[in-house]
């Protein structure tokens, strides 16, 4: 019961880490929106250069959409690192867990210590997909899909995953 609670909690903490990221998606495309709204209206009567700069705007607000759904996937992703990081806090040392940052590293504690597969927790594929993505953001690779959406796809599968983390590391309580 303790540990379920312990899990319960868990993955509401990241829900409400997860909640400051949606109102940073929602202040930037708010944000964005209206300046689209304002590119149109004064789109209607340009000609010429006019016109052309408003086409340079627009796709300037793309690119700077695009930017916001690259923060949000790393900002996601960060999230999973510190809830995982909370949640092996419960069982190992800070050096343990320091070390468990890369996934071969936490694949091989839950093997070894845990006698358990961490591929086999709830999400677990969804969460190692936004881990690949997280990279290839910060290591200046090219997405598969627009950002903003992939952070939209992956937002829901990191409650599951933290919940079913928490009940696989945190030991039973007698």
């Amino acid at each position: 019961m303790a540990k379920e609670m312990i899990a319960h909690a868990a993955a509401e903490l990241t829900r409400f880490e997860v909640e400051s990221l949606e109102r940073i998606r929602e202040t930037m495309l708010s944000g964005l929106n209206h300046e689209r709204a304002l590119i149109n209206r004064l789109a209607k009567d340009a000609e010429g250069e006019q016109l052309e700069d408003l086409g340079s705007d627009n796709h300037f607000l793309d690119e700077a959409e695009e930017l916001v759904g690259k923060l949000l996937l790393v900002g996601l992703y960060r999230v999973v690192e510190n809830s995982s990081k909370q949640a092996l806090r419960h069982r190992y040392s800070e050096n343990k867990v320091k070390k468990c940052y890369k996934i071969d590293q936490l694949k091989k504690v839950f093997a070894d210590d845990l006698k358990a597969d961490l591929t086999k927790v709830k999400n677990f594929a969804k969460i190692d997909e936004l881990r690949d993505h997280n990279n290839t953001v910060k290591h200046g690779g090219k997405l598969p899909a627009k950002a903003l959406a992939m952070y939209e796809h992956y937002r829901d599968y990191v409650y599951q995953y933290i919940h079913d983390l928490v009940l696989a590391v945190v030991p039973d309580t007698k």
